[in-house]
C-alpha cells in the first residue's frame, strides 16, 4: 500500500497506523505528532517512509524534524554479536526477533538453541518441531525417527507399508510371471531401464538390482555421446539359482548353443542370461552380460556387427569392477584376466594382434572349446587391450579408443580401421601391450 500525504488530515490517519512499528526513523510533523518507520526514499520536496502497513510519501512542508535511528535489523545485528552461546540466550534472542517480525533471524536462533540442547522444548515448539527420541526435529524427520514412512501422502508404520506393498506385489507378480513365462519361484523386478527376472534369494536379487543400476548409470554417464536417441525400452535380464535351471531355460528358448556358457547375451532375444555358481560370481557376470546388452541395445546401430576383441574386452573390463555405495567402483585390473594375460605374455602365448582384430566371434580364437587354455587367454587379452586403451599410459589412448568404438558401433571396426587409428605396426602395439601387462600390480 502506498499513499501520498499532502494534507494534515491524511497525516493524522497515518499516525495511528504507525503505532507499534519496529522501525526507528522518526518524522516529527508540524502539528506535534510523529511517525516511526524506515526512510526508503528522499528528495528535495518529499520523503517516503515505510510503515508496518505500507509506504507513505510525505511532503517536507509538513515536517519540522527528522530523527534518523537504527532499524530493528540494525539492533538485531548488535544483539547477535553479543549473544551468549547458550540455548536459553539464543532462544530469547529468537523471541526478540519474532517480536520485531524478523522471522528468518528468529528461526536461526531457535535452531542454534536446539543445536546446543536438542531437548530444549521452548525452541522446538517455537519452530513447530516434534519431539522424537529425546530430540526436537522437523516434523518429517521426527516421523522417520519414530519408524514411520510416507506412503500415499500419509505417515504410517513401515510394517504396514510393507504389508500393503506385499499384497499389491502379489497381484502384480502374477501378471509379470505370466508375461515372462516363469513359475512362482521367480520374482520380476521392474526398474526404469531394466527388468530382472530372477529366482535367487532376496538378498542376492537386491545385489543384482544394485549392480545393474550402477552399471547402467556409469555407461550412460561415461558414454552418453554414444547412446542412440529414442532407445528407452527396459533391458531384460534373467538370473537363475543354478546351472541346471539355466540350461533348461536356454534350451526352451531355442538357444542350445549357449548351454555350456557361464552366461550370455542374446541379441536375437534381446535378453541376458546368468546363473548363480558361475565363475565369476553372478553379480560380476551380470556386469559382463549387461554391458553387452547396453552396447547392443543402447549404442549399436541396427544391423551392425561388432569386432570380437572390443565387444568381449569391453564387457570383461566392466566385469572387473566392484559396486560400492550403489555406484560402480573405480577402474582396476580384472584379477583373473590380469594373471592370465601376464602369464601368457611371459610365456609367449599371447594371440597375435592381427588375429585378434580380425575375429568376428571370440570363439574363432579358440575353436569354440570354452574349456581350453586358449579360451581364457582370448578373453584375458581382449580385456587387456581395452584396459590398456582406456587406462594405459595415463589415459592418452582414450580419445582414439572412443573414435574406434564409434566406428565399431556402426559395424566399421575393421582391422584396417584399427590400423588407421592405432598404427599399422601391430608388432609395436603388441610390445606396448606386453610392457603394460608387465607393469600391472
Amino acid at each position: 500500500m502506498r499513499m501520498n500525504l499532502r494534507t494534515p488530515a491524511l497525516i493524522s490517519i497515518l499516525v495511528l497506523l504507525a503505532l507499534g512499528t519496529v522501525r526507528a526513523d522518526v518524522i516529527v510533523l508540524r502539528d506535534g505528532r510523529s511517525l516511526e518507520g524506515k526512510i526508503i526514499k528522499e528528495t528535495d520536496e518529499t520523503l517516503t517512509l515505510r510503515l508496518k502497513y505500507g509506504e507513505v510519501e510525505i511532503s517536507k512542508s509538513h515536517i519540522i524534524e527528522i530523527r534518523r535511528g537504527l532499524t530493528a535489523l540494525d539492533k538485531y545485528k548488535k544483539k547477535a554479536a553479543k549473544v551468549e552461546n547458550t540455548a536459553q540466550a539464543h532462544y530469547e534472542l529468537g523471541q526478540w526477533c519474532a517480536g520485531k517480525e524478523l522471522r528468518e533471524e528468529a528461526k536461526k536462533h531457535y535452531g542454534k538453541a536446539l543445536e546446543i540442547d536438542p531437548s530444549f522444548s521452548l525452541a522446538g515448539k517455537a519452530l513447530g518441531y516434534e519431539k522424537a527420541g529425546g530430540k526436537w526435529l522437523p516434523p518429517d524427520e521426527a516421523k522417520k525417527a519414530r519408524g514411520l514412512v510416507k506412503f500415499e501422502g500419509k505417515w504410517i508404520p513401515k510394517e504396514e507399508r510393507d504389508a500393503r506393498l506385499a499384497e499389491r506385489d502379489g497381484k502384480k507378480q502374477e501378471e509379470f510371471r505370466k508375461e515372462y513365462g516363469v513359475g512362482p519361484a521367480f520374482f520380476v523386478s521392474k526398474r526404469k531401464n531394466f527388468i530382472l527376472v530372477c529366482n535367487l534369494p532376496e538378498k542376492k536379487r537386491k545385489e543384482l538390482i544394485e549392480a545393474a543400476g550402477a552399471l547402467y548409470a556409469a555407461h550412460s554417464e561415461r558414454f552418453k555421446e554414444l547412446f542412440v536417441k529414442g532407445r528407452n525400452w527396459p533391458l531384460v535380464i534373467f538370473a537363475f539359482s543354478n546351472r541346471e535351471e539355466y540350461r533348461e531355460w536356454v534350451k526352451k528358448e531355442g538357444l542350445e548353443k549357449a548351454v555350456d556358457c557361464f552366461g550370455f547375451y542374446s541379441g536375437r532375444k534381446q535378453r541376458a542370461y546368468l546363473f548363480e555358481g558361475a565363475s565369476p560370481d553372478v553379480v560380476h557376470m551380470l556386469l559382463h552380460e549387461f554391458t553387452h546388452q547396453i552396447y547392443v541395445e543402447r549404442m549399436m546401430e541396427r544391423g551392425a556387427r561388432s569386432n570380437a576383441w572390443i565387444f568381449e574386452g569391453f564387457a570383461e573390463f566392466f566385469e572387473g569392477h566392484d559396486i560400492k555405495d550403489g555406484r560402480l567402483g573405480k577402474s582396476k585390473p580384472h584379477i583373473t584376466n590380469r594373471y592370465t594375460a601376464k602369464n601368457a605374455a611371459k610365456e609367449g602365448k599371447l594371440i597375435p594382434i592381427e588375429k585378434m582384430i580380425a575375429a568376428d566371434q571370440i570363439s574363432e580364437l579358440f575353436g569354440g572349446e570354452y574349456s581350453a587354455q586358449e579360451c581364457y587367454i582370448a578373453y584375458a587379452q581382449a580385456w587387456a587391450m581395452v584396459y590398456y586403451l582406456l587406462e594405459g599410459d595415463g589415459g592418452k589412448h582414450r580419445t582414439k579408443f572412443m573414435r574406434f568404438m564409434k566406428k565399431d558401433l556402426r559395424g566399421e571396426g575393421t582391422p584396417e580401421e584399427f590400423k588407421r587409428i592405432f598404427g599399422s605396426d601391430l608388432d609395436k602395439f603388441q610390445n606396448r601391450l606386453k610392457r603394460f601387462l608387465k607393469g600391472l600390480k
